[in-house]
């Protein structure tokens, strides 16, 4: 502001002025008082330059007398951010339609973002008469013969006018106003736009958006949504657009019609066969209609439960992510397992007729073939989602090894991959794969939420191994990737302000003000944490803190690059095989009161003097929406640490005799019980219930709950023993509960702990032995083969063995026997920080 002040003749101290108000005004921290005055000054600043450019546009003033006026596109784009911000979308919009300075203008230049804007503005405010009429005349500008029609008071704009975003107003606006003049009008536009010449891919698709809107009762042969969605899928259907296109409109339709496109969409494909004469790209074509075919197979009818409904919670997602099978009648779920079995069969077997199809394509490029395995693999997940068959998620693996060995760079595979060996516990062979991936921008806080959930209690001793998979120095790579991702953010802003591109300018400060609060920033330093406290390393001090949480809690992660062909009512293919529930504001809050307590536990000499140190635990989200984002493990480990702070906190208090041996009670309570439910696990491997891959009567494997379980218990141990240590060395020098009885207390408490340790140790020894058995790496390719019992093999299996050879299945099998037994080897070696 000063500057502006200083300068007041020239340009960019003037609009650097607007920006930096309206950056304060916007600022999470900032108060209503300064809310108030910043928003004022920048709304007061460009409307001084709205007005100037109006007095230089109508001749009032001259070009020369100011430098502050609205000149160019950027500064609308500049202004209408600002008055947006403050909710002043009338005046916003009346300046962009503005005849003398709006986006018709020469400040304007018809620039398709105050297009865009302007559309967005129309439809905040509901002028849907104003905004199906801009939408219509831009739109007959771009139609390919325009010069045929009369000239209209519109935006010549050329095929750039042909835009999903107008088509989609010209739609939402046509429905808002309900006459069947309007309606006609606007289907006829689009018709001709989907029917002339070249057809637009946009217009084909509006049309059939307009008849999804405008659903009828009709007999069975009419109905238009099936006629637009059916046209589409023909024209395109060589396409990979096609699918992700129809997909939300195609199962809208009755069972009946969903028949009806399924068998005709088929009928089509099935006429567009190659020739071993036509060249590459028509084979390809072929492929890829195929495809798209079966994809739409596999969202009408694979995806959906049994009854062919979804039973959605009220997050709005089907099903909890707790991979708990349905409840699907034997009969009928024999039904859908044979149905599933021929699925997974003709997508295995249209992979091994055009895997060869593209050989020739770069090696970053997908093949036209892959997302037939891909298909395949998704099946294989889905049917261990709804009948819990986990031999169907080890032949998933095996099809997603295949697929890399012909398309290693394909993200999607790659992804999927890397989520079932973090649901298998496999931490050694996700990191394996993410060394694999070249992060760039997004792609890092795609995967982060994958590879860093969680996975430092699946293997958390790893210090010193010098091997590619080492999870420290993988996670502290990631750390500085994010620093030096932050620090080139803000070594960008020069150029934007070089280029006077104020709104770009705006988006990148907000996104480095966010970047501190980013999810993947925390997942990463809670993982680095807590790999700190087993290994007594420091890495987490790579990377900072994020701060304010529980109000500012910015979700990053990407979902998109997962192979997603289910229905949209159904539980994304991710959900199936999570690796525990998605961490949302609840599981930051369990490990923000982690970071409390250890910081309560660091100071060697409580005494009342520190009182004020002993933390508030921040309470959960009770009105989080959707199931609960905590393991079991986890919600009882935030009861232990209440438990010991509650201890603390008496030590302080009048009360202390009683109120510190009533929490010391419920922390060997809860011991106590933990070494029941582990010998357990001692004496029989069915107790582990979903923590354990059963995959016949010869070979189970634990699951990553198996081992996010024994974390708890290690991590546990090494906070009560150290809690124990605290208070103890308190009451004795303060006279708090008497010494010798606190002694006692203590020894009793730690007794506990060393048997839990020695429980947990035998469980994951047993578990290390039974895999280490020869015939647990027989069982695996038997497996994969579908080798039954009877020495009969499944379809699926000898579609599998046609694919991939026995030596390559057996190198995947035994780097996944070694990835679980380095696992358990961490748990069965591992000793606690405190002195039991």
């Amino acid at each position: 502001m000063l500057y502006q002040k200083n300068f007041p003749k020239q340009r960019q101290p003037y609009y650097w002025a607007v920006v930096s108000g309206h950056l304060a005004a916007t600022a999470h921290d900032a108060t209503e008082g300064e809310r108030r005055l910043f928003h004022g000054l920048s709304h007061r600043l460009m409307a001084k330059a709205a007005t100037d450019a109006t007095s230089i546009a109508t001749g009032k003033s001259t070009p020369g007398s100011t430098s502050r006026a609205l000149g160019k596109p950027g500064d609308l784009l500049l202004l209408v951010k600002v008055y947006r911000s403050q909710g002043l979308f009338h005046q916003a919009l009346d300046i962009l339609l503005d005849p003398h300075i709006g986006l018709r203008s020469s400040v304007g230049r018809c620039s398709w973002d105050l297009i865009r804007e302007c559309i967005k503005l129309q439809q905040k405010l509901g002028h849907w008469k104003d905004l199906w009429e801009f939408c219509h005349n831009i739109l007959l500008d771009a139609l390919p013969y325009r010069e045929q029609i009369k000239q209209t008071d519109s935006l010549v704009l050329g095929q750039l006018g042909d835009d999903w975003l107008v088509w989609e107003a010209l739609i939402t606006s046509t429905m808002a106003l309900e006459t069947v003049e309007i309606g006609t009008q606007t289907r006829d536009l689009i018709r001709e736009f989907a029917t002339h010449g070249e057809s637009s891919l946009n217009a084909c698709q509006a049309l059939v958006y307009y008849e999804s809107l405008r659903q009828e009762v009709v007999m069975v042969e009419e109905s238009p949504l099936l006629a637009t969605t059916l046209s589409y899928f023909k024209n395109y259907a060589a396409k990979p657009i096609a699918f992700e296109s129809v997909n939300a409109y195609a199962n809208q339709l009755q069972p009946s019609l969903q028949w009806m496109l399924l068998t005709h969409a088929s009928q089509h494909v099935h006429t567009i066969p190659p020739t071993l004469k036509d060249d590459n790209s028509k084979q390809a074509h072929w492929v890829v209609a195929e495809i798209n075919s079966l994809k739409l197979d596999y969202s009408l009818i694979m995806s959906h439960d049994g009854d062919g409904t979804s039973t959605p919670n009220s997050s709005g997602t089907t099903e909890s992510e707790d991979n708990s099978n349905l409840s699907v009648p034997s009969d009928e779920w024999m039904t859908k397992s044979k149905l599933f079995d021929a699925f997974i069969c003709t997508c295995l077997r249209l992979y091994r007729i055009a895997r060869s199809v593209g050989k020739g394509t770069p090696a970053s490029d997908r093949r036209p073939a892959d997302d037939a395995a891909l298909l395949a693999a998704t099946a294989c997940v889905r049917l261990y989602y709804e009948g819990g068959i986990a031999k169907r998620l080890w032949q998933a693996i095996i099809i997603l090894e295949m697929l890399l060995i012909d398309s290693k760079h394909n993200y999607s595979a790659i992804l999927l991959l890397m989520q079932l060996y973090a649901f298998f516990g496999a931490t050694h062979k996700v990191l394996e794969w993410s060394e694999k991936l070249d992060m760039k921008n997004i792609q890092e806080y795609s995967t982060l939420w994958l590879i860093y959930t969680r996975v430092s209690t699946l293997a958390p001793n790893m210090k010193g191994r010098r091997d590619a998979t080492n999870i420290t120095s993988s996670m502290v790579d990631s750390a500085r990737w994010m620093h030096k991702s932050h620090q080139n953010m803000i070594n960008s802003i020069s150029m934007y302000l070089e280029y006077d591109s104020y709104t770009s300018l705006i988006d990148q400060m907000n996104m480095i003000r966010q970047s501190t609060h980013f999810s993947a920033s925390f997942l990463l330093c809670t993982e680095l944490k807590r790999l700190d406290r087993f290994q007594h390393t420091k890495y987490s001090q790579v990377i900072k803190w994020p701060s304010a949480l529980s109000s500012h809690f910015e979700e990053c992660r990407d979902f998109k690059g997962f192979p997603n062909y289910e229905a949209p009512d159904q539980a994304e293919i991710q959900t199936c095989i999570l690796a525990g529930p998605r961490p949302r504001e609840n599981w930051c809050m369990l490990h923000c009161n982690v970071e409390q307590l250890g910081i309560l536990l660091a100071i060697e000499e409580l005494d009342l003097a520190r009182r004020p140190m002993i933390p508030c635990l921040r309470a959960f989200v009770e009105d989080l929406p959707g199931t609960s984002d905590l393991t079991q493990a986890e919600v009882e480990m935030d009861f232990l640490m209440r438990y010991i702070v509650a201890a603390f906190s008496g030590c302080l208090t009048a009360q202390g005799d009683i109120a510190v041996l009533e929490q010391i009670g419920f922390i060997e309570r809860w011991l106590k019980e933990r070494i029941t439910q582990v010998m357990e696990l001692v004496d029989d491997y069915s107790m582990l219930g979903e923590g354990c891959l059963d995959f016949g009567e010869e070979l189970q494997a634990p699951a990553w709950e198996f081992y996010h379980e024994l974390w708890m218990n290690l991590d546990a141990t090494g906070f009560i023993v150290k809690a124990m240590d605290r208070i103890c060395s308190f009451c004795k020098r303060n006279a708090k509960v008497s010494g010798p009885a606190m002694v006692v207390r203590s020894a009793q408490i730690n007794e506990l702990c060393k048997i839990l340790l020695s429980v947990s140790r035998k469980v994951a020894r047993q578990w290390r032995e039974h895999l280490s058995r020869p015939l647990a790496l027989e069982q695996l390719r038997k497996i994969a083969f579908g080798k039954e019992v009877e020495g009969k093999q499944s379809s699926i299996g000898a579609e599998i063995e046609s694919l991939v050879d026995v030596d390559q299945v057996t190198g995947w099998a035994a780097s996944t026997l070694q990835s679980w037994k380095m696992g358990l080897k961490d748990y069965e070696t591992y000793r606690s920080q405190g002195s039991i």
